[in-house]
């Protein structure tokens, strides 16, 4: 069996996401380090999202954070798939949209999107998903990896004032509400990067790695 790191580097400084992840790593005796914390003279990884799904995205985030801190390192990649748009925008979330946008104009540019591609008001018609992917390196041959999914629909306009991201555009099959109507408390049991970190924590716990 693995033996439980005490610390974990997060390869990301993303607020919400370091919160998250956090509390939930907290639940296991586990302190997750942000990379702004960490105190090295070599400059902190650049890396190229440029695999084509979340899971092969937050390995190379995960290789290239542990290489750079010599310690158990923790990578996520998640994002939106509209169904009706094949999937898009997955691993282009962040980024399809063009550089210095806010979690709100890039909300408004997807809503644009669907209008401009014709697709339906119908809830049935606007299916979409959030998937996360977590990769845990915790030596050099070591990995742990899970995925967490939320699934419901785009709405026509955002509610809401929490989350982050396009939480404010998507209700939640399972709520009937968006992560940005609800307490963060419910997110962090029902949100599918909190469901991504107790797959993985409980593997890690178990001692079930990964193996390609």
């Amino acid at each position: 069996m693995s033996k439980i790191p005490k610390t974990i580097l997060l390869a990301s400084s993303n607020q919400g996401k370091l919160r998250e992840l956090t509390i939930i790593a907290k639940e296991y005796n586990i302190d997750i380090l942000n990379p702004s914390e960490l105190k090295t003279e070599k400059s902190r990884p650049d890396v190229d999202e440029n695999a084509n799904t979340f899971l092969a995205n937050a390995r190379l985030k995960t290789d290239a954070f542990f290489d750079w801190s010599k310690m158990p390192t923790l990578a996520d990649d998640s994002g939106l798939e509209v169904e009706s748009l094949g999937g898009f925008p997955g691993v282009r979330s962040a980024r399809w949209a063009g550089e210095g946008l806010n979690d709100k104009q890039r909300c408004r540019k997807l809503l644009e999107k669907m209008s401009e591609e014709k697709v339906g008001v119908e809830p049935q018609d606007r299916l979409a998903r959030f998937r996360c992917a977590l990769v845990l390196k915790t030596d050099a041959k070591t990995y742990f990896q899970s995925e967490g999914i939320s699934r419901g629909h785009i709405l026509t306009e955002p509610r809401g004032m929490g989350g982050f991201g396009y939480d404010s555009i998507v209700e939640i099959e399972e709520l009937k509400k968006t992560f940005a109507e609800v307490d963060f408390s419910v997110t962090l049991e029902k949100g599918f990067r909190a469901k991504a970190a107790r797959s993985l924590f409980e593997n890690l716990k178990n001692g079930t790695p990964y193996s390609d």
